[in-house]
């Protein structure tokens, strides 16, 4: 049997900015557009899973989604500011990840863990920061159970050479006072900690689930929007913990997920000017193209990696599906 795999975050179109409603990259009929290149290509591709991040709002995304590729759904909820029930501030901000598999898989969910951030659950959110988990569930492969794992980890580059460049013509050229530059780069330098600590928890999280469910079989998925590049500490953590990059197995190029040059909202929207400093150094060192996203995975010698691809590059009635591309992945489980 073969098992085909698709990981992509689909981009909640959120600038991050306000307080009690956050502003938005497009309009609604431009994130419309976005879903609808989306669904045509995950079509086209026809994968058995998929695991989707950054949808906005979950609920109402997860089922439509779940609805056009008929799948079953299991999502939850990882950013919602401060919220109880349907009341929120910001109230346009209610995202999450979500994982879809084919009805004849048998979908089950199997868990989820906070990585980082504060109080957020499907009902009620207090947390004023940044905030991601991991989900867990798991399908059923004719006779093999076979365990999914996906994630979103803290966005945010790490500042080096180009970075603190950039920040000095900045202190020069606008007169931004030096100690809110002090304070855009310190927060940037946490950016990889943050990530460090959330690949601890997500390996934690990860074998826990496997005692508790599958010991004698190690073969496991594990994909999302990790926000760091191959060879970063923290990839590597995840390396020394028995897992592997299914792109890198098959090339030897970075098969970037995150790429200015090739991606036309990056073009539309995103700019080293932004108005936030924090963003406009950001975006510095997000003109280099960079892989992101990933499906891992744990080696059985009863399963054999087939292919790994870069996807959803496409543009549907001219609009790309969002400002990364996915990862797509099939496995051989007769060994």
């Amino acid at each position: 049997m073969r098992l085909c795999i698709l990981d992509f975050n689909v981009w909640s179109g959120l600038t991050y900015q306000g307080m009690f409603h956050m502003q938005t990259y497009g309009d609604l009929d431009f994130r419309h557009r976005r879903r609808h290149s989306m669904i045509e290509q995950i079509r086209t591709l026809n994968p058995d899973v998929v695991c989707l991040h950054e949808l906005n709002p979950v609920p109402s995304e997860a089922a439509f989604i779940a609805k056009a590729l008929d799948m079953d759904v299991f999502w939850h909820i990882h950013l919602a500011g401060i919220r109880l029930g349907p009341i929120g501030m910001p109230w346009n901000l209610y995202e999450g990840d979500a994982i879809f598999a084919r009805k004849s898989l048998g979908l089950k969910a199997l868990g989820r863990r906070k990585l980082s951030g504060g109080l957020v659950t499907r009902y009620a959110s207090f947390n004023a920061q940044d905030a991601t988990q991991i989900l867990a569930a798991q399908i059923q492969c004719e006779d093999r159970v076979v365990p999914i794992f996906t994630t979103h980890w803290h966005a945010g580059v790490t500042p080096g050479p180009d970075i603190e460049d950039r920040a000095k013509r900045i202190e020069k050229e606008e007169g931004v006072e030096p100690a809110k530059i002090q304070k855009a780069l310190e927060m940037m330098r946490g950016n990889a900690g943050i990530r460090l600590k959330e690949a601890a928890w997500t390996v934690d999280f990860v074998d826990r689930t496997l005692e508790r469910t599958q010991a004698e079989n190690p073969f496991a998925i594990l994909s999302g929007d990790f926000n760091a590049n191959p060879g970063t500490p923290e990839i590597r953590h995840l390396l020394d913990h028995g897992f592997a990059d299914a792109y890198s197995a098959k090339h030897d190029d970075l098969g970037p997920t995150w790429d200015y040059a090739q991606n036309d909202h990056h073009k539309t929207f995103y700019s080293d000017y932004d108005p936030d400093l924090y963003l406009r150094l950001n975006y510095t060192r997000l003109k280099i193209p960079h892989r992101l996203d990933y499906i891992f995975y744990r080696p059985s010698p009863t399963t054999t990696l087939l292919r790994c691809e870069i996807a959803m590059k496409d543009r549907i009635a001219g609009v790309q599906a969002s400002d990364h591309f996915g990862v797509l992945a099939e496995f051989s489980l007769d060994g």
